[in-house]
């Protein structure tokens, strides 16, 4: 019996160990520290694509939204441009029929085009982004895709009318702070309707994000 029991013994102890982490993500072939450090915090986050900013600045940005608009329930802040009160203390930036920015009481701020990625509804997002974060447009054909057909009829979106083409582009994030998104850091952070920045300045963008080459191999700064 105990010779059977030391051959149990002999033969467990001889079994392999069971492997029970995940291999490694390869690291980008190309780029510097600061590309592979990108690389690593969008690629093994555990919220894959939360990208580092700020933090602080959305809380300020929505006390800013509830001083200017007060008790009213909008406020015409820009042309075709309101800040709307919504539900359970939220604030809107409205462009014509989208809330293309919206804020929660605790500083979480929402970004949508509704489909109109023009020069306007950029720069009225701008105005209201928090945590160092901004956006910048290429055109669609760089990126080898078709611009969306967009139309302006009889002062609304929407319908027939004169197409727009000036101003459209695709869309992209970039940080100021952290460099993230600019051709520093190698990569293009693409903007989807829905990306949301938390209260701590972080960005969680719903695209994978693009490795690209460095211009002429140097730094270029911002896009």
């Amino acid at each position: 019996m105990n010779k059977a029991r030391s051959i149990v013994d002999r033969l467990l102890e001889d079994d392999p160990p069971v492997e029970t982490q995940q291999p490694e993500q390869p690291a980008p072939d190309e780029g510097d520290e600061s590309t592979r450090d990108l690389f690593l915090r969008l690629n093994r986050a555990p919220d894959p694509y939360h990208v580092k900013g700020t933090p602080g600045t959305g809380q300020r940005r929505y006390a800013t939204m509830a001083e200017q608009l007060g008790n009213r329930p909008s406020k015409k802040i820009d042309n075709n441009t309101y800040l709307v009160r919504g539900q359970n203390g939220a604030i809107s930036v409205r462009l014509h029929q989208t809330d293309i920015v919206t804020y929660t009481p605790d500083g979480t701020a929402t970004f949508n085009t509704g489909g109109w990625p023009t020069k306007t509804t950029r720069t009225r997002m701008d105005r209201w982004i928090p945590g160092d974060w901004a956006i910048y447009t290429e055109s669609f054909k760089k990126h080898g895709e078709e611009a969306p057909e967009l139309w302006w009829d009889h002062g609304m979106y929407g319908g027939g009318g004169s197409p727009i083409r000036g101003g459209i582009g695709k869309m992209f994030w970039y940080n100021r702070a952290t460099h993230a998104g600019t051709y520093e850091s190698g990569w293009q952070i693409p903007f989807t309707d829905g990306d949301s920045i938390a209260p701590d300045g972080s960005l969680k963008a719903q695209d994978k994000p693009i490795q690209r080459r460095k211009r002429g191999g140097t730094s270029r700064g911002w896009p």
